[in-house]
């Protein structure tokens, strides 16, 4: 069966539906029950929604911490499925979809084409092998973050290449500027994940990853990086540390970081963080790696929703997803930026009320969400902790940024080796 999105109250959502494929069999007779696992930040809208359909469905909201382990743990005792799961990790779906895990079910015949149209390509982490595995909820590509009044006293323009973002960077540091922090996952996301150096980019053909630190996507940020490493322009530590936030954030000396759209409310603007004045901060959209077309961005998170194939009631299983990633209520009450398009006239509304940022971001965003970086894929080994473990942490250690890409290299293909994938 399929069903009409409505933007608009969780009985309407779940009650307008089209007839079209059927779902799993089940007594009609029977009211549907389901199961739907989320993490505590999206309690309270999932609670709503138990609450709004609970004449037509009985819905279970269970928080959880680890959903790869639980799912394991499901599969291993062959019960004890949720019917709907979101995770903020989007790597998890590459668990869920691998046919020896089998938990994910395709939302091909489950959700129309207007909806997974409506993604335009911010949902493309969620595809793969011509088949659609979970839905986006929320964005978090990269975006530049810039302080307007420095630009303008500087009479700087934000960059719209890469070259001209060193040049930039440079003229930041001579007059005493940070051109921001890259420890942490901001040199894998925000620079090697937009420029395609992913070693997560999986052929579905041959199940191969390729993974070449000595690949021009990889060298061209080195090359760009490391003379603003040795000057001074970039702090190594990761911009959430302590110390950087005190010595750095909080002391306004940061001009230009490279960092997730949703860092704006989360990071520069609370007093514990970077506490940055209202109306200096604005987004602009990534630069362009020289031999790119596109200004890719990466991801730094962005959860995801996953049907699962074991539901009885797959069908008021979707329902209740479309709902999570549309109704405006929902949206109203959301900390991150919707990923489905048509939500975010919603959302722009929200961040037009905030006065914290001195433009509103919302075009940006919406451009750079039809950006994302089509190579970095969800994979079944944890790539995030092999960049911070060795990339990050030996920039941070006095070595070469190239040297810690080659590392990076080394411990992805035997990482990737060992959980099946074949390296080229």
């Amino acid at each position: 069966m399929k069903r009409l999105l409505i933007l608009g109250t969780a009985t309407a959502a779940f009650a307008i539906v089209l007839a079209g494929c059927a779902g799993a069999a089940s007594d009609p007779a029977q009211k549907p029950e389901l199961v739907i696992w989320t993490d505590a930040t999206r309690e309270a809208p999932a609670r709503a929604y138990a609450e709004a359909v609970a004449d037509d469905v009985d819905v279970t909201v269970e928080l959880k911490d680890n959903f790869v382990s639980d799912i394991a743990l499901a599969n291993r005792a062959d019960e004890g499925w949720p019917d709907l799961l979101f995770t903020p990790n989007p790597n998890d779906i590459a668990q869920f979809r691998d046919p020896a895990n089998g938990f994910a079910q395709p939302l091909g015949d489950l959700i129309t084409n207007d909806v997974l149209e409506g993604y335009g390509s911010a949902n493309v982490s969620c595809e793969f092998d011509g088949q659609t595995w979970c839905l986006k909820n929320d964005l978090a590509q990269s975006v530049l973050w810039y302080d307007t009044v420095i630009f303008e006293e500087l009479g700087l323009e934000p960059p719209s290449t890469f070259d001209e973002f060193a040049t930039v960077a440079d003229e930041l540091n001579a007059a005493g500027y940070l051109s921001g922090a890259i420890g942490s996952t901001v040199l894998q996301y925000g620079f090697l994940n937009s420029s395609g150096c992913t070693f997560s980019d999986v052929d579905p053909a041959d199940n191969s990853i390729e993974i070449d630190a000595s690949a021009r996507e990889c060298v061209r940020v080195s090359e760009t990086l490391q003379p603003l490493i040795d000057s001074g322009a970039f702090d190594t530590r990761s911009p959430f540390d302590a110390e950087f936030i005190a010595e750095v954030g909080q002391q306004g000396k940061v001009a230009m970081q490279i960092g997730g759209s949703w860092w704006g409310d989360v990071l520069f603007a609370p007093a514990e963080n970077w506490a940055v004045p209202p109306g200096r901060f604005a987004a602009a959209e990534m630069p362009i790696w020289d031999g790119n077309d596109v200004a890719y961005s990466g991801q730094f998170g962005g959860g995801i929703w996953v049907l699962s194939s074991h539901s009885e009631y797959k069908d008021e299983a979707a329902a209740a997803l479309e709902y999570f990633i549309s109704d405006p209520s929902v949206i109203e009450e959301s900390p991150t930026i919707p990923a489905y398009e048509p939500a975010l006239a919603i959302w722009q509304e929200k961040a037009a009320a905030s006065d914290f940022l001195a433009e509103n971001p919302t075009d940006v965003f919406a451009v750079q969400a039809q950006r994302l970086q089509p190579a970095a894929q969800a994979v079944l080994f944890d790539i995030q902790g092999a960049a911070l473990s060795e990339m990050t942490a030996s920039v941070q250690a006095g070595e070469s940024l190239q040297a810690g890409i080659e590392k990076f290299a080394i411990s992805a293909t035997q990482l990737a080796e060992e959980a099946g994938y074949s390296v080229e």
